[in-house]
């Protein structure tokens, strides 16, 4: 994740999608029904910390990490708007500079897939969060296995909410890709894993209770415990 990309991206991405979309609202609330207490929660690749904001409510303390600085200035801008306190770490993954056992959930949000080395970043993951700690992650793949798309069209179901969902998604997709047009950076490497390479890895490294949560396109929400 090289910060510069972000860097340049940052004031503008701030801007994006300032009114929640309905495919982003039904991703946070998913992620948000993994959280049955209130915690110290880290966001990895806050963004413009807007995951962190919503979850705000659920947390004893909010910590946002991206390797951006420009990312991190915007986070701390929203933050002070709502009258929120958080600390804000500079650093590209896979490190994750805080002590073993110092959080009690680490998230993220479309954010993990710029990580090449997914073992190796699971693994700090897991170090960080306390025990009975949870990983719950929101992200993108490259193609899907035959078990995940089993999955996935029990969603396909109900059409309503599949088109709805599409929808809301492709919009802002379109207009992602016009906002990066207009900047001077390629955008950053992405590394992608199958949903199932993604559950034999944090299986590997040690999670448990590892649930695989299906979404429409090449999307899926995942989640792990330290035991």
């Amino acid at each position: 994740m090289k910060n510069n990309q972000f860097d340049e991206w940052a004031e503008e991405y701030n801007c994006f999608g300032k009114e929640m979309p309905f495919f982003q609202k039904w991703i946070f609330k998913k992620m948000k029904e993994e959280i049955d207490k209130k915690g110290i929660i880290l966001d990895l690749g806050t963004g413009d910390g807007r995951l962190l904001i919503y979850l705000s409510n659920t947390s004893k303390k909010l910590i946002g990490l991206d390797s951006s600085k420009n990312m991190l200035n915007e986070t701390k801008k929203n933050f002070n708007k709502l009258g929120l306190k958080g600390k804000f770490i500079l650093s590209e993954l896979p490190k994750i500079p805080l002590s073993n056992k110092s959080a009690d959930y680490i998230i993220s949000n479309a954010a993990l897939h710029h990580v090449k080395d997914k073992e190796k970043l699971y693994k700090e993951i897991l170090r960080v969060l306390k025990k009975h700690g949870k990983l719950i992650v929101a992200d993108c793949f490259e193609k899907e296995d035959k078990e995940y798309k089993n999955e996935q069209n029990k969603l396909r179901k109900d059409k309503v909410f599949w088109n709805k969902y599409l929808k809301s998604l492709n919009r802002c997709e379109k207009e992602f890709l016009n906002m990066q047009k207009k900047l001077k950076v390629k955008h950053p490497i992405e590394y992608h894993i199958t949903p199932k390479k993604t559950k034999e890895i944090l299986e590997k490294v040690g999670f448990k209770e590892i649930k695989i949560t299906p979404m429409p396109k090449l999307d899926l929400i995942y989640s792990g415990v330290k035991k």
